[in-house]
Formats: C-alpha cells, structure tokens, sequence
C-alpha cells in the first residue's frame, strides 16, 4: 500500500477536511489508493516526508507501467530507492 502512496499523483484539494469531504483530482484508481491507504491508518504526510520522490517515468499504455524514484530519509541515512508499478 505504501508503493501505491509514492507512485500517486492524486491532489488532495482539502485535506484539513473530513476524508468523505475530500476534493481529490487525479486518476481514478490512484484516488482508491489513497481512500484505502488512509483506511488503513497509514500517514500520507508521514511516509512522503520518510521517500522524498526524486523522479518519475510516467504511465504509457504501450508498457502498461510507470516508476518512481524516491530518497529515504532515515535521520541521517539518504539511499535512493526505486519503486516501481505495474497495472
């Protein structure tokens, strides 16, 4: 779950507000992702502070993924990490 966090692209329009409240703009299956990541008790703020995304390939229908590339940051520790997403 936390994958489908850093590899969205979905803004969160108010995000002070009430989840059922939420103006989200973005792909559909990206929005259940975060519906369901925030389901789960995981912190959207938290974990893309924790994997600062560095760069990104974007979807193509022709290779049917994208990736993301993101930094962790673990106190002093920084390693890239490459995350990558099929659908």
């Amino acid at each position: 779950m936390k994958i489908g966090l850093l590899r969205n692209n979905v803004i969160i329009e108010n995000p002070e507000d009430k989840i059922e409240n939420w103006i989200m703009e973005g792909d559909e299956t990206e929005k259940v992702l975060i519906l369901a990541a925030v389901e789960n008790k995981l912190d959207l703020e938290k974990i893309k502070n924790e994997y600062h995304r560095l760069n990104e390939i974007p979807f193509d229908s022709e290779r049917m993924w994208m990736a993301t590339l993101h930094e962790i940051r673990m106190d002093a520790l920084k390693l890239p990490e490459f995350v990558s997403c099929q659908t």
